[in-house]
């Protein structure tokens, strides 16, 4: 029985790190002078050509998955090594799960019988660690350069930076920066009402964030709070309130805020298609507008970490990604088509650049999301175009953990049907994990088996 359609979820997927570029064509050595002997050469300096560089692969990468009962590291060759377990009567549950840098954040609610336990976990290259077990449902773990905060739910905060554990009475909205962290008075960081300030979580200092307008925008990331005002867009650090005078000119709501994965762009969409994009360091200020691309394009604005943009196009029953790196200026095509032609509520392409490198994921979306085929794009040429057979990714959390990139990008893993099935739940639906890697333009298949038998749909790669 096929799928059918009552939720309306979005889609919560982020770019990716750089990578290396190819290495560029050799110089043209100049031909002699005249005035010189032919059998002396002529000396070119600083012409010298470039050292090839070594592509990205899937050498040595590792990753962490989540299953129902246990945590398991998995290699390249598909073996599997027991990191934590819970008992075979657990059911485990995966809050969250936020990447920055070289640190991982899991937040896992664990079941056994009627006992719950939320463990957060820190994941380094040096291995796993519980960092706090807690019987309240945190309202969410934020990572920051110098580490993470965990609000705890209850009026209360954890703060761990640089392996010191703080306790702050308050309700935390950022990771730790410069020794600070934002908190906020109340619970909810959408009530009018809300106040936020930087806390310096040595010291106790504060320093009060000018207070917004009534349902402002407000966007933390990383370290960095962003907000609307009467007199435009407000950024606050730790030491420092940046006004960027009025970016959003004309009128109309603003919605839609995200920033890239390093967290050094912020972008925007304003009411009638004006999208504003900001360089977060050199606090910049690009304004665009799309138009209607034939009349059918999609809305969903992606920032990679290089602030390069991408967007979806549909038309006559087909997607392909359109990319600028001039701001929204201009736009060219890359990749192949992918069928748009769905029976959920909406479809996307999601893109997700590592240098060259790009993963174009067709998402259709109904009650939950399902990954329907996977491309691998490099330099704009497609390498490969894998089908998933509306992979069932778990419920309505989007993609995440069904699908990851390696930190540099060159390798890739996702979940797969391997045949049309007629339903995620069908104890006929066979599933397989895949890798593909960049550097040799192959896929292998690390395991397959029966969803309700092994698969849990969340994994990540480790930091190496």
């Amino acid at each position: 029985m096929k799928k059918n359609v009552f939720w309306i979820v979005s889609l919560g997927l982020v770019g990716c790190v750089d990578l290396e570029k190819e290495p560029s064509s050799w110089s043209q050595i100049e031909e002699p002078t005249p005035n010189l002997p032919v059998n002396e050469p002529v000396q070119t300096p600083n012409e010298t050509p470039p050292a090839p560089v070594e592509v990205a692969s899937c050498t040595g990468a590792e990753l962490l998955e989540v299953r129902p009962d246990s945590v398991l590291k998995v290699f390249p060759d598909g073996s599997t090594q027991t990191l934590l377990s819970f008992g075979e009567e657990s059911q485990n549950y995966v809050n969250s799960w936020e990447s920055y840098g070289d640190t991982q954040v899991l937040v896992l609610s664990t079941y056994s019988g009627e006992e719950a336990l939320t463990r957060v976990i820190q994941v380094t290259g040096g291995g796993i660690e519980v960092v706090a077990e807690l019987e309240t449902y945190p309202r969410g773990v934020h990572l920051g350069e110098d580490g993470f905060s965990i609000d705890n739910g209850d009026g209360s905060s954890t703060v761990i930076e640089a392996g010191v554990r703080r306790s702050v009475s308050a309700y935390v909205s950022s990771g730790p920066i410069d020794g600070h962290v934002l908190v906020r008075d109340r619970v909810d960081e959408w009530d009018p009402q809300v106040k936020f300030k930087w806390l310096n979580v040595s010291t106790g200092a504060e320093r009060p964030v000018p207070e917004p307008r009534p349902y402002s925008l407000k966007h933390v990331k990383g370290g960095v709070f962003f907000q609307t005002s009467d007199d435009g867009l407000i950024i606050s650090r730790p030491n420092e309130d940046v006004r960027l005078g009025s970016p959003t000119q004309g009128e109309g709501d603003i919605y839609g805020a995200t920033t890239s994965q390093n967290r050094e762009w912020l972008h925007f969409q304003q009411e009638g298609g004006v999208y504003t994009l900001v360089d977060v360091k050199s606090e910049q200020i690009h304004r665009f507008a799309l138009e209607d691309f034939n009349g059918n394009w999609s809305r969903e604005l992606f920032v990679a970490d290089d602030g390069e943009l991408s967007i979806n196009v549909t038309a006559d029953g087909m997607s392909h990604a359109e990319v600028s790196s001039d701001f929204g200026q201009t736009w060219e095509p890359v990749g192949a088509p992918m069928n748009a032609e769905h029976e959920g509520f909406m479809h996307s392409l999601v893109p997700q650049k590592n240098g060259e490198n790009m993963v174009l994921t067709n998402i259709w979306v109904g009650y939950g999301y399902y990954l329907n085929e996977i491309q691998f794009v490099r330099d704009g040429e497609v390498l490969d175009q894998i089908p998933a057979y509306e992979f069932y990714t778990g419920g309505a959390y989007g993609i995440s953990d069904a699908l990851s990139i390696s930190d540099d990008g060159g390798c890739v893993v996702f979940w797969r049907y391997t045949e049309p099935v007629p339903s995620p739940f069908s104890p006929e639906a066979r599933h397989e994990l895949v890798m593909f890697d960049f550097a040799s333009s192959e896929a292998s298949v690390l395991r397959t088996g029966t969803v309700f038998q092994q698969h849990s749909g969340r994994l990540k790669f480790l930091p190496r």
